[in-house]
């Protein structure tokens, strides 16, 4: 962040809304008598559900407005399928299973029907086989947990930017070598980015696949933390170059298990693939373990048993995130054998 003094006027851009607000003011008695009316109702008003639901926030009865649907198979979990799913509801179609084969869907929510309607995988083996190529040991598995708070903790960063806060890597050197386990968790006030590139640096060497879920989130994480400490950033371009995707095989549907409900996020795939979830975890996501970290790392009157309690969680929750990424990539392999 740049330091001295900012005028305010630099900082926010002011405009005349009083035209609009005088437009508006006609309609706030009628709107008022309206709301009054509802209120004044014994019974909650009977709408349908619909796009409007979520706009422009999610609405807070939406456990109670949605009840209708199924535990599990009910047709919002159709991949992008939002639209149609709309559709098909106002056919009375509420489950994937009860989608008949007349019904016009995409390539990826075919393959969600296929195999909702079994209850066994889908498996593109010579899909899976192509991105199985692409690796190259030694494997490098890579995950962040990061904090993005609106006011900067540090000098060179800005509201809301990421600020990797912890990592977790396991490093496969060969084909059936046991995975070495690496982490680091900041466990004070001090910037972790400097030490976090540095620790990286030494060990990820410079050849080999380094594996990431969703890794357009630890490229930019990355990237961001070179922009801060320039010495870094060549390094950094160089190591794009050997980030792979793990997601890329589920969200191509490659591979695709009716338990992921539509979904190719790690906690969707890690328990239908593996016998790993996050199961009675303290931690069980990443704004979670974002959130938790900020409080007893800046937070006031937190005491060190507490303290110790979250850092442990933290601990347990990204090497399960990396962990897993080594189980998933092991089933696929057993997949194509």
């Amino acid at each position: 962040m740049r330091k001295g003094k900012i005028e305010p006027k630099k900082l926010f851009a002011t405009e005349d809304v009083t035209k609009q607000c005088d437009e508006l003011i006609p309609e706030i008695e009628e709107n008022i008598a309206d709301i009054l009316k509802v209120i004044g109702k014994k019974d909650v008003p009977r709408v349908t559900v619909g796009p409007y639901c979520d706009k422009p926030y999610p609405c807070p009865l939406e456990d109670i407005c949605w009840s209708f649907l199924p535990d599990k198979d009910d047709i919002f979990s159709l991949y992008s399928g939002t639209k149609k799913a709309y559709e098909l509801m106002e056919r009375g179609v509420l489950r994937i299973t009860d989608i008949k084969e007349d019904i016009s869907l995409s390539a990826k929510q075919n393959i969600q029907v296929i195999s909702h309607k079994s209850g066994k995988p889908h498996v593109d083996r010579k899909a899976i086989e192509e991105f199985l190529n692409e690796l190259k040991y030694p494997l490098y598995f890579l995950d962040f947990e990061t904090i993005n708070p609106a006011i900067p903790a540090y000098d060179n960063s800005r509201p809301f930017e990421a600020i990797p806060f912890q990592y977790s890597l396991y490093v496969v050197r060969d084909k059936g070598a046991k995975p070495e386990c690496h982490s680091y968790l900041a466990s004070g006030d001090k910037d972790p980015r400097p030490e976090i590139l540095k620790q990286l640096k030494a060990l990820l060497g410079d050849s080999g696949s380094i594996i990431a879920y969703n890794a357009v989130f630890e490229k930019t994480t990355l990237r961001h933390a070179s922009e801060a400490y320039a010495e870094h950033k060549d390094w950094v371009a160089e190591l794009e170059g050997r980030i792979v995707d793990l997601l890329v095989p589920f969200r191509g549907f490659f591979y695709y298990h009716p338990g992921q409900a539509g979904s190719a996020s790690l906690k969707n795939v890690l328990p239908v693939m593996t016998n790993l979830n996050y199961d009675g975890m303290e931690i069980t996501e990443g704004s979670m373990a974002s959130i938790e970290y900020y409080r007893v790392t800046f937070g006031k009157n937190i005491d060190e048993k507490e303290r110790k309690r979250v850092y442990a969680a933290l601990e347990k929750y990204c090497d399960l995130d990396t962990k897993g990424m080594i189980e998933i990539l092991e089933v696929l392999r057993k997949l194509c054998a």
